[in-house]
């Protein structure tokens, strides 16, 4: 969408719909913060925290990650926030850096204070996904390229998309293309983690936060893979699925070191790791086979590959949740 212009003033949609996001989130987190019994003001220190600190870590992570972009700007360069590029991890790394400062500037527990602010940032995160509508990110293939019987991407084969040629299923690009509105998914996604936020009952402070990023990241296992825009990659790696395998693996580990030596299981955290690693090889091999990089496995459609993409992603899941439960109760 075009900037609206106000004087001397630029404002941009999308801007303004992340902007809003944030707005919305940090009210909720007032409710949530009060069924939490957080003292007053603490969430209003957290949001004055937060709200920079994500910022500046969401494009530092951006610029580190395009690390030869920003030698060719200078290094200070890094903190520019007018030039864009932003990674959403970054941002849960300053928004974590916030809940800590205010956890003692507060003297608060941070484990309760994160449990706060999940739920809220769930709902962020969907309407920020949504919001990438506005800039024309988050696009997935084009309809007609994915439907051609003759491109071995699908299992069907369609002449006519005009079924799918509309909002929530596609949108159009710049050049008038119909493409997989990928960006919908992810805030679908979003939604439900947040619904499944909403209905657990976590007992010990900081389980729902370690929750929500396992179910996110393993989430965008799939969604990463899909988007066809301006994705951030090494090669023809994509960096933000790296970075969802280490916070993976990261909720692993916190979950493992939670439960009391006395109580744990080395045949439980075997499991959970081979279901995990697992998990992960199939994702890459995944990635693999949509960039037609392995031989024997050139003839599977690229849905298929999405699809096992998927099952990857809740292979993660249902491998890490006994451990999670384990440490809730212990």
């Amino acid at each position: 969408m075009e900037p609206i212009q106000l004087g001397t003033l630029t404002l941009y949609p999308y801007g303004l719909a992340v902007a809003l996001a944030a707005a919305i989130g940090l009210v909720m987190m007032h409710c949530t913060g009060k069924k939490s019994g957080l003292k007053q003001g603490t969430v209003s220190m957290f949001a004055v925290l937060a709200v920079p600190l994500g910022t500046i870590f969401a494009h530092i992570l951006y610029s580190l990650i395009r690390f030869d972009w920003l030698m060719e700007k200078g290094f200070l360069h890094m903190f520019c926030l007018t030039d864009g590029g932003y990674v959403l991890y970054g941002t849960v790394l300053g928004c974590f850096l916030a809940a800590l400062l205010t956890a003692k500037l507060c003297k608060e527990n941070l484990g309760s204070l994160l449990d706060a602010a999940v739920a809220p940032a769930a709902l962020t995160i969907a309407l920020c996904r949504l919001a990438e509508g506005l800039a024309g990110q988050g696009y997935g293939r084009y309809l007609a390229d994915w439907f051609d019987g003759e491109s071995g991407m699908s299992l069907f084969a369609l002449e006519d998309t005009s079924l799918l040629e509309h909002f929530p299923f596609a949108v159009q690009d710049m050049y008038e293309e119909w493409c997989w509105a990928v960006f919908v998914l992810e805030a679908l996604l979003a939604l439900v983690i947040l619904v499944a936020l909403l209905k657990t009952n976590a007992r010990r402070r900081g389980s729902k936060a370690a929750l929500l990023m396992l179910l996110y990241a393993a989430g965008q296992a799939l969604c990463e893979g899909l988007r066809e825009d301006a994705v951030l990659r090494w090669g023809f790696v994509r960096v933000n699925q790296i970075l969802s395998a280490l916070v993976v693996a990261g909720v692993l580990v916190w979950c493992w070191l939670r439960i009391p030596k006395e109580q744990r299981s080395t045949k439980k955290i075997l499991l959970a790791w081979c279901g995990t690693l697992c998990g992960m090889l199939l994702v890459i091999a995944m990635e693999f086979a949509v960039e037609k990089k392995i031989v024997f496995l050139e003839w599977l459609p690229m849905d298929v590959c999405y699809l096992i993409t998927a099952l990857a992603g809740v292979l993660m899941v249902v491998s890490i949740l006994p451990l999670w439960r384990k440490q809730d109760k212990a």
